[in-house]
């Protein structure tokens, strides 16, 4: 069993990243037992991403979106995981 305090730790440090965006907000949940981050746009017209981080057989943490599965990259790059996640918030607003 892998512990959930390195999950919650980097997804709070995620959030800790995200805080300063305008136009974005961010909620802790759960789905099927597991925490997870939302990102919430503050335009109800946008979409809201669901960030979850799992450990890989290769000893590493990585960031990903929950319902498609989609890795976002390694959990020790926050910043690099924040501006992709930026991203595709702006290209799916655009779309």
């Amino acid at each position: 069993m892998i512990p959930q305090r390195e999950r919650i730790t980097f997804l709070v440090l995620l959030a800790d990243v995200l805080a300063p965006w305008t136009g974005v907000v961010t909620a802790f949940t759960a789905i099927e037992g597991f925490a997870v981050l939302n990102v919430i746009p503050v335009e109800p017209a946008r979409r809201s991403l669901t960030i979850g981080c799992r450990y890989s057989r290769h000893g590493a943490w990585w960031l990903y979106h929950v319902h498609s599965g989609e890795l976002i990259g390694p959990a020790n790059d926050l910043a690099g995981a924040a501006r992709q996640i930026r991203n595709q918030m702006e290209v799916a607003a655009a779309a």
